[in-house]
């Protein structure tokens, strides 16, 4: 039986010592990368597509005017000593938040629990954003879908990283949410009602998402070792969402305040644009803010309207009255 040129390479790279094979590992790694793509320039064509081939949520909602109002209202509610004290108190069990938070953070580590990977799985990287895929050992195991360090690829750590930096963002949007809660005079059960729910929110969509891939999970890959990110059958799939995207960007970069902010605010804007729009009039009132209500919300659920009367036939006549 005649030994190829690659074998050849793999037999020289494992006979050498430590040493020498991590002086070598690259140009051997060069080397069965080119003979698998011209030995298979179908699958590589498929690895390699351009970015065209998957797209995240391009709607960018953060930028209708109601959202950008909202998010203006929500920031004014912290200043940079608060973000500092988020980063760095601890909740303890007998604080009346640490409940609240606890829960939502249970979720996640519940998920990670599920989405087990292995050091040896084959894994298949996001080529812009800091995620990858984890491959079931065999057919009928799960993938798992984690976050990774942005500047070299390596798994992030859920016990000494992502958990810590959830719970930050966890502290900080249940403090601006209380603030907002007392000025629209809401409270009592009521208001730790949908305290848990914006929390549970974000969570959520880091684990299981209404649209999308989850940020923490398990995900199917319809054609074998190949993403998501790679696959043509998601080519019309918004893979990502505008706030798990910000989520990414928090909990895999580097913590700052105003990335605190940044995702805190807009967390609460977006859990109030889906699940109480009605109360966005009042974070969109004011001289900064000229805009009327309902043509706002029009624009951010249609992209335009020309008067405010057609702006108030897309209004459900329950908002238009609150």
């Amino acid at each position: 039986m005649k030994i190829g040129a690659t074998q050849v390479e793999l037999i020289n790279y494992f006979a050498q010592n430590i040493q020498q094979a991590d002086e070598t590992v690259a140009h051997t790694a060069h080397h069965v990368f080119e003979a698998y793509e011209e030995q298979n320039p179908m699958s590589y064509a498929a690895i390699n597509q351009s970015n065209n081939s998957f797209r995240e949520d391009l709607d960018q909602i953060s930028t209708q005017p109601c959202i950008k109002a909202s998010m203006q209202f929500f920031s004014s509610l912290a200043e940079d000593s608060d973000y500092k004290w988020f980063r760095h108190a601890v909740i303890t069990k007998l604080n009346p938040h640490f409940s609240l938070i606890e829960m939502s953070t249970d979720v996640l580590k519940k998920m990670f629990d599920k989405a087990k990977v292995f050091k040896s799985s084959l894994r298949s990287y996001h080529p812009k954003l800091p995620i990858a895929m984890f491959f079931g050992k065999t057919k009928h195991d799960q993938n798992a879908l984690r976050m990774i360090n942005s500047r070299d690829g390596t798994l992030l750590s859920e016990e000494y990283y992502i958990i810590p930096k959830f719970r930050i963002l966890l502290k900080t949007v249940d403090h601006l949410h209380v603030n907002t809660l007392e000025k629209l005079s809401i409270q009592g059960s009521k208001s730790r009602r949908m305290r848990y729910d914006s929390l549970k929110f974000l969570a959520e969509e880091i684990t299981k998402p209404k649209v999308g891939l989850p940020l923490i999970g398990t995900c199917e890959a319809v054609n074998g070792d190949v993403a998501p990110w790679y696959d043509k059958s998601y080519k019309n799939f918004k893979l990502f969402g505008e706030l798990q995207l910000k989520m990414l960007e928090y909990l895999t970069e580097d913590l700052t305040n105003a990335r605190m902010m940044n995702v805190s605010a807009y967390s609460l804007a977006i859990w109030y644009y889906h699940h109480h729009p009605s109360y966005l009039r009042h974070f969109t009132q004011g001289p900064s803010f000229p805009m009327p209500f309902e043509l706002c919300i029009c624009i951010a659920h249609t992209g335009h309207c020309p008067s405010l009367d057609k702006a108030k036939a897309h209004i459900p006549k329950e908002i238009i009255k609150h």
